[in-house]
């Protein structure tokens, strides 16, 4: 470890509250009855770079549910619910830099300073925010056997309300280009949002979904599934009319108030098919597949989320870029011209498409000897019109003899009236996913059960997601290229290639000759564990600056790649180890205003391996009736100790020269994920 290198000790307390209650009641052999509550909350203390900075996560969760089962008759049978739900998350609570004199926005508290080649300091650009669900729930579903046939049929009835409160880019953030360059007050970049943004945000909607399947029974081997669902969202409304859109992004010089896009779910009819196939009709060998074309209606939350901090005329980012004409001076509060107020904006896309996913799955079960079953699948799916994160308002780059792009950094942007442009939920991605799935399951016999799985599978997309987490540790959401999706191309940011999972429970043998106390101690002892083995996921080396003067996101670090040096893959540039995960030098810096010829997520981080182990005895309580008993639990999570760990740094050059070395951090791991080894006992009492 290098001697320059600062850490420093910390703690992440974690306070956790969980309740659950349930009444039955049956008021007949036909009539049923149930009420459930369950209460959650939390609350989360995180540390940020430094030790003077820290965030506070806090939520809250209630859950209630009333449901009626009523059976008309031998074949009829009617489900009926009702469910409340009330979600309540806040995030970026506060920090402990509250002086004025610090505050990079007037009135706010003191945001993030970054400078290439250093950890970025500060609370972060984004002040406190929260979301709030509040959710109404009708169901119905009847179920209707008649000769061959096995009808379902019903409707389920969603009421929202969110209430929401964003907070991007309240506390700014500032950028320098090295630590020169913040030694003597030049920054290169700085945003915030624009004086007078309004993010609050109220919005109702209603969901309604209807479906109809038939278990059909063609031969007493051979069943058929058929069914079919249509369900749609109506029109996003804003309770106190803070909504509005840029119908037209490429011309469009104001935005035009009512809905943020257009509803395009009226059309999202989902049929489904399935078989199951007893091949010798002996119940030892099963073939099953099937086949869906799946919506998801419940995906624009975060779409108008991001939306509500960067939409005129209620809010909007204010970003400026340091230029050779033009060099940015540090002043604290940062000072925005008029000229700039207002024109970096985020947008939902007016005219979005309803994301859905084809998915299809084969399937061949054996029955083995020894009360064991083994099954080989394949299973895969096609995502089209997934939501992506873009830039709305890309400039146009000159076209070289070769067909390369190539940006001066002057160019004109698409629609000269607005400066960068975040566009939100503009449904033009694609993925696609195919695995290969193995698993052996072995029934309780014995005293022993267990279930092993293993799945080889390969996801790839053209980015997608909508917040800032959803570009996971490895890379980022932004495409690199918003007017080639090709460009971007590549593994998704969550593939993980390889996943094997173990688990078995061995109950220990009663001891014949015990009774009383002594039976009481050394009977009912069980154990059990989990093994998980996975493969690590991708990431994609990076640089800090916008070297090919695209001005994707305002020029944001992290975005552009380096290019690859000939005859250098995954295999030849990964090392292995924290200090040093992979080869810097597999790279090299782009020329100004190109593209680098690295691909997205390329290189593949460190896999994970866990083992959880938990021992359990089990003691009946007779006075509590039949199902009466104490339960004593041990449990030990990552019993091994093993250290798993996060993703390397990706940014490999803090590029602003023609050549210039890599940065010592590249490459190199600084977290792990999951825990270290816990130990918890549990006493609960069952009736």
């Amino acid at each position: 470890m290098p001697n320059n290198e600062y850490t420093f000790p910390f703690s992440q307390p974690v306070t956790q509250n969980y309740g659950q209650m349930r009444v039955d009641q049956n008021f007949s052999a036909n009539d049923t009855l149930f009420v459930r509550y369950t209460g959650d909350g939390g609350e989360q203390i995180q540390p940020l770079a430094f030790p003077q900075f820290t965030r506070s996560d806090v939520s809250r969760a209630q859950f209630a549910t009333l449901s009626e089962s009523h059976v008309f008759s031998p074949t009829v049978l009617n489900t009926a619910r009702f469910s409340f739900s009330r979600t309540h998350l806040r995030g970026a609570l506060h920090s402990e830099i509250t002086n004025p004199q610090f505050a990079l926005v007037p009135d706010a508290m003191f945001g993030t300073i970054s400078i290439s080649g250093v950890t970025p300091f500060g609370t972060g650009n984004t002040g406190p925010s929260y979301f709030i669900q509040n959710l109404f729930t009708w169901s119905d579903d009847v179920f209707y056997s008649r000769g061959r046939h096995s009808l379902k049929f019903g409707t389920l009835i969603n009421r929202y309300r969110q209430p929401t409160q964003g907070g991007l880019g309240v506390r700014g953030s500032v950028g320098f280009a090295n630590l020169t360059a913040f030694l003597l007050a030049q920054p290169n970049t700085y945003t915030a949002a624009s004086p007078g943004s309004i993010s609050y945000r109220n919005y109702e909607h209603s969901t309604f979904g209807f479906y109809v399947q038939d278990d059909l029974r063609v031969k007493s081997n051979l069943t058929l599934n058929l069914g079919l669902r249509y369900e749609f969202t109506t029109q996003f409304q804003e309770v106190n009319g803070r909504q509005a859109a840029l119908r037209d992004i490429q011309h469009d010089a104001e935005t035009t108030l009512g809905p943020a896009f257009k509803n395009p779910s009226l059309k999202n009819i989902s049929p489904r098919f399935g078989f199951a196939w007893d091949v010798a009709g002996d119940g030892k060998t099963a073939v099953r597949g099937g086949f869906g074309l799946l919506y998801d209606v419940g995906i624009f939350a975060q779409v108008l989320l991001n939306g509500a901090t960067r939409t005129p005329p209620f809010a909007s980012q204010s970003s400026l870029r340091s230029t050779a004409a033009n060099p940015l001076s540090f002043t604290v509060p940062f000072v925005i011209p008029p000229e700039a107020v207002g024109k970096t904006i985020g947008v939902p896309d007016y005219l979005i498409q309803q994301p859905h996913m084809l998915h299809y799955n084969l399937a061949v079960e054996r029955e083995l000897p020894g009360s064991m079953a083994i099954t080989l699948a394949y299973g895969g799916s096609r995502g089209i019109n997934l939501n992506q994160f873009k830039e709305g308002n890309p400039t146009v780059p000159q076209i070289q003899s070769d067909g390369r792009q190539f940006w001066a950094g002057n160019e004109p942007r698409t629609n000269p009236n607005w400066d960068s442009m975040g566009a939100f939920g503009t449904a033009a991605g694609n993925s696609w996913y195919n695995s290969l799935q193995f698993s052996l399951n072995k029934r309780l016999t014995g005293g022993l059960q267990f279930q092993s799985s293993f799945t080889w599978a390969k996801t790839m997309d053209e980015t997608q997601g909508q917040g800032g987490s959803d570009g996971g540790l490895g890379g980022t959401s932004q495409q690199s290229d918003p007017t080639h999706r090709e460009v971007d191309r590549g593994l998704a940011n969550f593939d993980s290639d390889l996943n094997w999972k173990f688990n078995a429970i061995y109950r220990l043998p009663e001891f014949p000759f015990s009774s009383g106390v002594v039976a009481k101690v050394l009977n009912g002892w069980w154990m059990s564990g989990i093994l998980s083995v996975q493969g690590g996921v991708p990431f994609t080396p990076a640089l800090t600056v916008n070297r090919s003067r695209s001005g994707v996101n305002a020029g944001a670090s992290g975005i552009d790649r380096p290019d690859l040096v000939v005859g250098r893959n995954n295999d030849n540039i990964i090392l292995g180890g924290p200090e040093r995960y992979y080869d810097p030098s597999a790279f090299t810096v782009p020329a100004a205003g190109f593209l680098g010829t690295a691909g997205r997520n390329i290189l593949r981080g460190p896999g994970e391996a866990t083992l959880d182990f938990s021992v359990v005895k089990d003691t009946a309580l007779g006075f509590l009736g039949e199902s009466g008993r104490l339960e004593f639990r041990a449990e030990f999570f990552n019993l091994l100790n093993r250290v798993n760990f996060s993703q390397p740094d990706r940014i490999v050059f803090a590029a602003r020269a023609n050549v210039e070395a890599p940065l010592a951090t590249a490459g190199r791991i600084n977290s792990t994920v999951g825990t270290s080894r816990q130990v918890q006992l549990a006493l609960k009492i069952l009736f």
